[in-house]
């Protein structure tokens, strides 16, 4: 099971079509990290909206679990794929949280609320939408974790989070790398490196690799990382508007 992405061309509703384009192209494998980080615009959403199979491409140069077309990706091949939309309210289904852990047991055959009880026990009843802007992202983060997906998409987890909340979603990021799945991370904030493994491959729009400004935030990053930004640097991407 494999992750290939090389281009691809998506139309908005405003009839405006954008090319992304990954020089090198990128090919993951179970136990492999990508992040992806990018300016406002840079379609980094747009990646993973695609890969999850909610985004119709004009051209996908690609693969995902053997599909060259995501969108056609059968039912079961989906229940694989775990996402954290930029939006979390788009993510619920049920009206209570502890519903929401019931339907995750339903998928798995675990009883995650046991597993997650103590942490979430206060609001066991609430609706998810009572909580937080953050607070909803760490939810749907542990429901991710306890999905059992082979691939986890995730984007900007770190907004609304506080550190120890992203130190927390770092360490299970390490832990679904140990146990070989492929997880996918984009951000427009370089910060977001300070939670990722070290053998992370990285990926930056051209704007920002060439922004020396923005550089020098990959510097810093270096500087709290026990890894070298740049050693572990996978390529660019460009974005264009067709």
């Amino acid at each position: 099971m494999s992750v290939i992405i090389k281009q691809f061309i998506v139309t908005f509703d405003n009839r405006e079509k954008l090319e992304i384009i990954f020089q090198p192209g990128i090919q993951l494998e179970p136990g492999n990290i990508l992040a992806v980080i990018g300016d406002n615009g840079a379609g980094k959403t747009t990646l993973l909206e695609i890969l999850a199979g909610l985004k119709k491409t004009i051209i996908f140069e690609g693969e995902i679990m053997g599909c060259k077309q995501p969108t056609k990706l059968n039912p079961n091949k989906l229940t694989k794929i775990g996402f954290l939309p930029s939006n979390p309210s788009l993510f619920f289904s049920k009206p209570t949280i502890r519903e929401e852990f019931e339907h995750i047991t339903n998928l798995t055959g675990n009883n995650e609320w046991i597993r997650w009880e103590e942490k979430w026990h206060y609001y066991s009843n609430n609706s998810p939408f009572s909580l937080s802007w953050g607070e909803q992202r760490s939810l749907i983060l542990d429901l991710l974790f306890s999905q059992g997906a082979e691939i986890y998409l995730l984007d900007d987890f770190i907004v609304s989070l506080d550190h120890v909340e992203s130190l927390h979603v770092g360490k299970q990021i390490f832990h679904l790398l140990k146990e070989k799945k492929i997880v996918i991370v984009v951000s427009r904030d370089p910060k977001v490196l300070y939670y990722l493994p070290v053998n992370t491959i990285i990926y930056s729009s051209k704007i920002i690799f060439q922004n020396r400004n923005k550089k020098t935030i990959f510097e810093k990053c270096r500087e709290n990382n026990p890894f070298s930004v740049l050693k572990n640097y996978g390529g660019s991407y460009t974005s264009n508007k067709v």
